[in-house]
């Protein structure tokens, strides 16, 4: 390429892309959208300790109905969702007297009724998780609470930690080192004119 400049922009621009590209898949359509990342805790799980619980939910790249998972949530700790895809049911929590045995997840294009009820006897499963979209909540942590009261199990949401824009960080980074060539250049250029030494 006969002129640098352009030649570092068109690096650094390249560059930039590359490193944001999961980060604005969403906005801008060009990339594919990346599995979703949801990250789940629950504060005080360890205040029921006569009871294991599990998360149910769907997840995968077309109907999420036909990717049912059931992911065993332990106390105070943090727990992904599991499974690829960018399309995800709605969660439910299920409580089951410890030790006791879980219903698996069936296989199919479609089972809401496993979704949705439990058939698991003595069980308690909460209503859906209230106001909350799983695809607009990607790379985010969210922190719940659970009460039992008799036969009903509440879920609260506490608060969401959104995550840290590493990737757009990296984004302004890039483009600054990208300015930063490009003035360089500029100088060198314009002391190999004047017959200078280049700059440093």
């Amino acid at each position: 390429m006969k002129n640098p400049v352009w030649f570092a922009a068109v690096v650094s621009l390249a560059a930039c892309l590359t490193s944001c590209s999961p980060a604005v898949a969403d906005v801008i359509g060009f990339w594919p959208r990346r599995d979703l990342d949801v990250r789940v805790r629950f504060e005080n799980l360890s205040d029921y300790p006569n009871h294991d619980f599990y998360l149910k939910y769907g997840l995968g790249s077309g109907n999420p109905n036909a990717g049912l998972h059931l992911t065993r949530i332990q106390p105070d700790s943090v727990t992904r969702l599991e499974g690829n895809g960018s399309r995800a049911t709605e969660l439910y929590l299920l409580a089951v007297p410890r030790g006791q045995k879980v219903e698996q997840p069936p296989t199919g294009p479609d089972n809401r009724k496993w979704l949705t009820t439990s058939s698991n006897g003595a069980a308690l499963q909460s209503w859906p998780f209230p106001d909350m979209q799983l695809e607009d909540l990607n790379g985010y942590t969210l922190v719940f609470r659970v009460r039992i009261d008799q036969d009903r199990l509440e879920v609260t949401l506490v608060r969401s930690q959104a995550p840290i824009p590493w990737t757009w960080i990296g984004v302004a980074t890039s483009l600054g080192i990208a300015v930063a060539g490009i003035v360089w250049i500029r100088r060198f250029r314009r002391a190999k004119r004047l017959g200078k030494p280049s700059p440093d």
